[in-house]
Parts: structure tokens; C-alpha cells; sequence
């Protein structure tokens, strides 16, 4: 695996965003999905489709809360990490299993801001379809 030495900034973004029957519960993590981008600075580090954003929004979320290191693994993929964050010597190393490289030195607040976005982004979307995501689930 590559390393490269990134970032000021990290967007995780999504698009394509699609809905199973659903619309409250907890079943509601197995059925919101789309294209997951993450980008470093504005270049494309993944960029992914069918992924369980509404799952990787809850897992987010729940690092937020208790800190250290992050895996997240999909109920649909669990062969390694779709996305990673993981401490290295007072920066961040960022890694996922479909990207040919990983990301280092990366400035924890960069992360926050990039998750913090993604999440509320998210959010917002699935109310605008109806779609209430209580604290609960986030």
C-alpha cells in the first residue's frame, strides 16, 4: 500500500442517495445507501457505490462520542475496513480496503469537520424525504 502525506481538508460526501420501504427503526440502517466519495483536499480517495450511509452515519456518529480509533465495517462488506481512521504519532492515518493508497498526517480536527458534515448533510436529506432520523439511531 501507498502512503501520502495529505491534508488540509477531508469531505465525505455521498450522492445517488436511494431508500428501501422503511421510513422508521432501526431497519432504516440497512436500507439507505448510495455512492460514498471521501475526498482529501479535493482529490478522490473513495469513491464507492451501494454502501449503507445511513450505518456509516450512526458508526460515525458513535466515534464522535467515545473517540480513538475508527473501522467501519458494512453488514454488506466485512472482508476489511470500508473506511478507517487511525491514530499514528498525533496525526491520522486515513486507510480503506477498496483505495490503492492510504492517507497520513492528517490533522485530527480535519476529520471531525469532515464526519460533523457528512452526518449532518445526510440528515438533512432524509428529512426532506420524510425520513426522520432520531437521536436515537444517530
Amino acid at each position: 500500500m501507498k502512503y501520502i502525506s495529505c491534508v488540509q481538508k477531508i469531505k465525505i460526501e455521498y450522492s445517488g442517495l436511494s431508500f428501501g420501504s422503511a421510513t422508521t427503526g432501526p431497519q432504516l440502517l440497512s436500507e439507505v445507501e448510495g455512492i460514498l466519495i471521501v475526498r482529501f483536499d479535493d482529490e478522490v480517495f473513495l469513491s464507492e457505490d451501494g454502501i449503507l450511509l445511513l450505518e456509516l452515519a450512526k458508526d460515525l456518529s458513535n466515534w464522535l462520542k467515545i473517540g480513538g480509533d475508527f473501522a467501519y465495517y458494512s453488514m454488506d462488506y466485512e472482508d476489511g475496513p470500508i473506511l478507517s481512521f487511525k491514530e499514528a504519532g498525533g496525526f491520522w492515518e486515513v486507510r480503506s480496503s477498496w483505495s490503492e493508497y492510504a492517507c497520513n498526517g492528517i490533522d485530527m480536527l480535519a476529520i471531525v469537520n469532515g464526519v460533523e458534515s457528512f452526518i449532518s448533510s445526510l440528515a438533512f436529506d432524509l428529512k426532506l424525504k420524510n425520513i426522520d432520523v432520531s437521536l436515537s439511531i444517530l
